[in-house]
């Protein structure tokens, strides 16, 4: 049940969330983090949220690696 609205990139992108879901909080950069299954939990619950728009830069990845979304 996505609850979040959406919005297109530019004239012809794609329909994404508009408000994007930072993947900082699943790295190192807070602190200590949970293990890869609690993270999973998290994403997929943004997903069920509607969180289509995913922020996964180099630096909210060092620990938690792209290639699992």
């Amino acid at each position: 049940m996505a609850i979040l609205t959406t919005r297109t990139l530019g004239k012809n992108g794609p329909e994404v969330s508009a408000i994007g879901f930072g993947a900082m909080g699943l790295s190192y950069s807070y602190g200590k983090t949970d293990g890869e299954e609690e993270r999973f939990k998290v994403l997929d619950r943004a997903l069920e949220l509607g969180a289509t728009f995913w922020d996964t830069s180099d630096v909210c990845s060092f620990h938690f690696h792209k290639s699992n979304l």
